[in-house]
Parts: C-alpha cells; sequence; structure tokens
C-alpha cells in the first residue's frame, strides 16, 4: 500500500489482496474507537465490485481466515510462524473476518444474498466457525453473528422465491412487487413488431432475458427463422434508432416511454419509422387529475411512488449504470431503470399537459397549478418530484409562451425563478448542494445529478496505477453511493392506507409526448412567434 498512515483515512493505492488485509487488521480491532471513525471499510464494500469481484473477495477471505493473510499462500516458512503464535492471535484472524462479514451484509443488504456466490459464502463462514467454536468458546459471539446471517440469508432466499409479477405491459407499469424490489426473474410483456408494422409478436420474457433470446424468440413468430442476421431495434417517436446488442438485457425497463421494438435485417434498420400510436395524446388524458386532485394531494401521491421505486434502487445499481453493464453479468439495474424512466415521464408530463391545452387561460391555470406541486414537492423532501417539475417547465417549448407565463400571478412566477435558480449548474451545482445539506432523510434526491456525480467520478479518475487500484477514486465515487444509503435511511411519514389505491394508480402512467421537435411544434402553433415589424 502507498502512503499508509495510522488513524487517519489514507489508503491511496493497492492491489485489492493487500487492501483486504490491511483493512482487516486496521480497522476491524478499531471499529469502536471514535479517534478512528474513518470510512475505509465502508468504501472498500461500497465499490469492490469494480476492483474486486465477490467470488475473488471471499476467497480472499476464506484464506485470511484459515491462515491469518492472503499473502502467505505457498510461503512456508512464514506459514510456520504464524502457526507458532498464540491461539488469541490466531482467532484473531477468525473474528476480523465475522466483523467482516456482518459489516458486508448490513452494507449491501439483500444484494449479498442474491449473489449466489455471497449466499454460498455465508454458509461456509457458518460451517467454519461452528466447527472451531466447539474448540474455543471464545468464537461463541462470532457464532451467534453468524447464526443471525445465516436467518438473514434463509429470509432473503424466501423473498427471491416469491412468485414473479407482470412489471410492464407495452411499456405499461402494471404492477410492482409489494414490500420487495422487482428481481431479475419478474416479467414484462413485451411487443415486437416486423419491419413492415404487418405483424406483431407479443412475449413474456423476464427482466434478466438477453436481447441474443428475446431476438430469436420474436423471429421464430415473425417468420424470421431462427434470428441470424436479425437485429432487435428500438424506434423511439423522434425516428431515432437503438439497436441492441446480444448480451444486452434488461430492454423493456431501459426503453424510452414511448419507444417500440421491431425485429428486422441489418439492411432493414434505416427504413424503419414510429407507428402512429408512438406520436403520443393530441388531447389531455390526465386532465381530470389536476382538476379533481388538489396540489398538496398530488404531491402526496407522487411522493408514495416516487419513494418506493427509490427505496428498492440499490447503491449498486448505480455502479452497474456508470461503470458499465456488460462489466456485470447476470446483473441487472431494473430498479434505477425504473427510477430514471419515471424522472423522464414526470417532466414530459407537465410538458404534455400544458401544450395540449388550448386557450392561453386554460394553459396559465396548468402551469401555476404544477408550480404549486413543485412547491408542496419540495416541502415533502421529494427533490424527485420537484425537478422533475421544474425542467418540464423549464423546457423551451413551455418558456417560450409568453402570453400564457403573462397570465400566470406574479407571485408563482417569482417563485418559480427561485425554483429554476436551484438547477443553476455553477460551481458545481452549489445551489441544490446547498439545498440538500439543509434535509435530513428522508429526502429523495435528484437522480440525475447523483448519477453525474459518480459518471464524473469514474470517467475522470484511472482505475488503476501501475497495477494498483486507485483508492482515491473508490473514496470518491463511495461518497456519492453513501449519501445515496443516507438519503433513505428514514422512512417518510405517510399513512398510505389513508389514501385510496385507486388515486395510487393515477399518478403511475401517464400518456405523454417524448418527441422535443414535437412538444417545439405545437408550441409554435398555440403561440407562434411574433413577427418583427419594425
Amino acid at each position: 500500500l502507498n502512503k499508509i498512515i495510522h488513524f487517519r483515512y489514507s489508503v491511496m493505492a493497492g492491489t485489492p489482496e493487500k487492501m483486504i488485509e490491511y483493512l482487516l487488521e486496521t480497522r476491524i480491532d478499531c471499529a469502536k474507537d471514535e479517534d478512528i471513525a474513518d470510512t475505509f471499510m465502508e468504501d472498500f464494500i461500497l465499490t469492490h465490485l469494480i476492483f474486486m469481484p465477490t467470488n475473488e473477495l471471499c476467497n480472499a477471505l476464506t484464506v485470511y481466515y484459515q491462515q491469518g493473510c492472503s499473502s502467505i499462500n505457498g510461503n512456508s516458512a512464514l506459514s510456520e510462524s504464524i502457526l507458532t503464535e498464540s491461539v488469541e492471535h490466531q482467532l484473531s484472524f477468525r473474528k476480523r473476518v465475522i466483523a467482516f462479514l456482518q459489516a458486508w451484509v448490513q452494507i449491501s443488504g439483500h444484494m449479498f444474498f442474491e449473489d449466489p456466490v455471497g449466499a454460498a459464502f455465508i454458509e461456509e463462514m457458518y460451517c467454519a466457525i461452528l466447527e472451531d467454536s466447539r474448540d474455543h468458546p471464545q468464537l461463541l459471539p462470532e457464532l451467534t453473528v453468524v447464526e443471525k446471517l445465516m436467518r438473514e440469508r434463509e429470509q432473503a432466499l424466501g423473498s427471491s422465491a416469491r412468485p414473479p409479477v407482470i412489471l410492464s405491459d407495452n411499456n405499461f407499469i402494471r404492477e410492482l412487487p409489494a414490500n420487495s424490489p422487482v428481481l431479475p426473474f419478474d416479467l414484462c410483456i413485451v411487443k415486437v413488431n416486423s419491419f413492415d408494422s404487418l405483424r406483431t409478436s407479443t412475449l413474456k420474457i423476464r427482466v434478466d432475458q438477453t436481447c441474443e433470446t428475446i431476438k430469436r424468440m420474436a423471429s421464430q413468430k415473425l417468420g424470421l427463422g431462427n434470428g441470424e442476421g436479425v437485429e432487435l431495434v428500438e424506434v423511439k417517436s423522434s425516428r431515432e434508432k437503438n439497436i441492441f446488442t446480444p448480451n444486452d438485457t434488461g430492454i423493456p425497463t431501459s426503453m424510452s416511454h414511448n419507444g417500440r421494438l421491431f425485429a428486422c435485417f441489418k439492411d432493414q434498420v434505416e427504413s424503419l419509422s414510429p407507428l402512429p400510436e408512438q406520436s403520443g395524446p393530441s388531447e389531455s388524458v390526465h386532465s381530470v387529475i389536476l382538476e379533481t386532485l388538489t396540489s398538496t394531494e398530488l404531491a402526496q401521491h407522487l411522493l408514495i411512488y416516487h419513494w418506493q421505486l427509490f427505496i428498492n434502487t440499490h447503491e449498486y445499481e448505480l455502479l452497474y449504470h456508470v461503470v458499465g453493464r456488460n462489466l456485470f453479468p447476470g446483473k441487472v439495474p431494473v430498479n434505477l431503470d425504473l427510477l430514471i424512466r419515471r424522472f423522464n415521464e414526470l417532466q414530459f408530463w407537465v410538458i404534455t399537459e400544458i401544450l395540449l391545452c388550448g386557450s392561453v387561460s386554460k394553459r396559465a391555470h396548468v402551469v401555476k397549478k404544477f408550480i404549486k406541486i413543485a412547491l408542496h414537492c419540495k416541502t415533502n423532501q421529494d427533490l424527485f418530484s420537484f425537478f422533475a417539475i421544474t425542467l418540464g417547465l423549464s423546457n423551451v417549448a413551455i418558456s417560450r409562451l409568453s402570453q400564457t407565463w403573462e397570465k400566470v400571478n406574479a407571485k408563482f412566477r417569482k417563485l418559480f425563478f427561485e425554483f429554476e435558480s436551484l438547477l443553476d449548474p455553477s460551481r458545481n451545482h452549489r445551489a441544490y448542494r446547498l439545498l440538500v445539506a439543509k434535509m435530513k432523510p428522508p429526502t429523495i434526491p435528484f437522480i440525475p445529478l447523483l448519477l453525474k456525480d459518480l459518471l464524473f467520478a469514474h470517467d475522470g479518475n484511472k482505475t488503476y496505477f501501475d497495477g494498483m487500484v486507485n483508492f482515491e477514486k473508490m473514496h470518491m465515487m463511495a461518497q456519492t453511493l453513501r449519501n445515496h444509503r443516507m438519503y433513505k435511511s428514514q422512512m417518510p411519514q405517510i399513512d398510505s392506507s389513508k389514501i385510496p389505491m385507486d388515486a395510487q394508480h393515477l399518478v403511475r402512467n401517464f400518456r405523454i409526448i417524448d418527441d422535443q421537435r414535437k412538444f417545439l411544434r405545437l408550441s409554435q402553433l398555440l403561440e407562434p412567434k411574433q413577427k418583427d415589424t419594425t
């Protein structure tokens, strides 16, 4: 390790094996000492997937448990010297591994048990500590810890054995699991269109189904053979095309809101065009919501739904998204996908509702209503909804409607300008960071900025220097992930039993337009650009 200074956060770089050895020997025994309250262990656990896969970490812990440190493998002389040390010193190795394992499970949560390697490692450690505690009663407290972890393991595996839910049907969210995140085995119903749009294949697929499998299933139903030479393509309402690669997963939840899937041969891709249904509504489908529910009620409904999405999004999903899904086979950040998709949906809903109002007075009324909803979202510390609404109101298709804004009361215009100032990116988004720093959990943060911070730390810093992990980078990334954990460390005080389920479902699927060019066309039709008469 480079530059190790005791009692301070100081690990700059090192090999993964040396870092875990250093962590076990300097952090575990002193974990309760306030003078050594650094974040090295938490940083390591939050980011180890980038530089040390779970199987390698478990192997290193097993070696340390059995022999004292991973570096003695094959060094018989050192092994002999370790074997001569006192029993207490030997037992300290085992105690440290169990303490680390306890912290690992506590920080990783359900994600630890969803990994078969992690689940098997718990059982391996249980067998080892059970046997060792028979000869050494000093290890009985560690046995109690591992027994508790085994119970958590069984509970987690039981949750994973729940029946799959049908999450979505052709981009329409049908159901979210009760008291559980979306898991890889949950299902989506997708429609795959032929090149000429005359044939459609409806498939029920797992969230973690690969593009290659979906393509093969669709090709057989569409008469395209076994899928050889066939591409699976998302065509967006803006006519933009996204060609999926064979190993892509989580396809239904990562698509744009009005996007549709097509299966066709490579030479047909450029000729694909959106279906009529992708253009979105021509009149408001949800005006009744804005008319019948108060801004307070709407903000509350948004908080309930968005908290459910946020609490189920694990920190590791942010890593998968930023570092690269292809580097984590079998891992699908589906809960994060749903959260990102929802942010865009809410933002586009604001724009859609305003632009589908025919009269200036009606548009001004809806603008005012959204400003009031945003205010209540901010009060609820639902910054996710607050910024989605603010960005919708800031869209150029809305901001250019000068006649509409003139009809909005000056008090609400001033309020909106204050909201916009919190989006100011200057000085590293200082305005937003000062706002969120004043808030205590529970808070739903501005997720796009959280991801931007992670991406900046990842892209702006090398992962390795001369074969050693750049742990300063890991510390930077872990700080963002730690904030994500902290925001959801407390539950909001919501009595959802008093809120009708029908009303909650009203805010779950908005019919929207998601094509910026169409937004601008509608805006120009409503309030044409004034010609210069001078």
